[in-house]
């Protein structure tokens, strides 16, 4: 998490420094929307939600499909917007996976895109009186003209901002009833598969069932497909890691550094994206 100001009581702040695509295929990095590079402040809630979620799994993309995947590489709005969206039955549980309970539909989103989350954001800052280039910078957009020209954003604003977005959600959790408020706690259960699969493969364990067995040694309850999962990204891992040392000229493979930090339309450091 980035922080944002001068002096005393800096405000966590996300930077906005590319977008995944794919392209001819091929997943990769690019450049933000029309070069829209810039930073943003967030609320406390939100940067203690960001901070709970990196905490909730070791890998390398900041939000992770249900099997600790790359949200890229799913239909991210048939498996999991449009569930959340208009509600969905029970699901049984597949093999080595989890059981997921019914989800009530949100009815404000319920037959509507996800897009409404970029837009609503504009709409709560165009309500809470913020000016024109406040609003238009932090969407990414350059206002033309003299207010283009010679309008700065201080730190100031950028506070007021961050106020304003922490006293709507302080509001609206006044509104919610005592099994709809609840407190979000990681579950670092996934992260600790993780750990343990590259404990087993540094001692040579490679196939699957025996890394299954290794990893359910310490950790009886692991399920098949996040062990999985975690087997495939270390490998990957490794594979990036010797790439990166042959290039370098070294022989035994390094730790693959993490890229930089990111952030989405979402207002996150990334859709699918890597974290520090």
């Amino acid at each position: 998490m980035e922080r944002y100001g001068k002096g005393d009581g800096l405000l966590p702040a996300i930077c906005v420094e590319r977008q995944v695509q794919y392209v001819d295929g091929v997943l990769g990095f690019y450049p933000p929307k029309y070069d829209s590079y810039r930073t943003l402040v967030i609320p406390a809630f939100l940067a203690d939600m960001l901070e709970k979620l990196l905490d909730s799994h070791t890998s390398p993309w900041v939000f992770v499909g249900v099997d600790g995947g790359c949200l890229a590489q799913t239909d991210f709005n048939t498996f999991y917007w449009r569930p959340v969206a208009d509600g969905s039955e029970e699901q049984p549980r597949r093999a080595g996976g989890q059981l997921r309970p019914a989800i009530p539909a949100v009815p404000s989103f319920k037959a509507k895109r996800m897009y409404l989350i970029w837009r609503g954001h504009k709409a709560w800052l165009d309500e809470d009186g913020h000016s024109r280039y406040v609003v238009e910078t932090r969407m990414g957009h350059e206002l033309p003209g003299v207010e283009g020209t010679y309008s700065n954003l201080t730190p100031a604003l950028e506070r007021r901002v961050a106020e304003m977005l922490q006293a709507r959600w302080e509001s609206h959790r006044e509104t919610l009833g005592p099994d709809e408020a609840v407190e979000i706690e990681p579950r670092p259960a996934e992260a600790r598969v993780s750990k343990l699969v590259r404990e087993a493969m540094a001692q040579g364990v490679t196939k699957p069932l025996d890394v299954l067995r290794e990893v359910r040694l310490v950790q009886p309850e692991a399920q098949y497909i996040p062990m999985r999962s975690a087997l495939q990204r270390e490998r990957a891992r490794l594979r990036r890691a010797a790439t990166d040392g042959a290039r370098e000229g070294r022989s035994s493979p390094v730790r693959f550094p993490l890229a930089g930090s990111v952030a989405s339309k979402l207002l996150v450091r990334g859709f699918g994206a890597p974290h520090r």
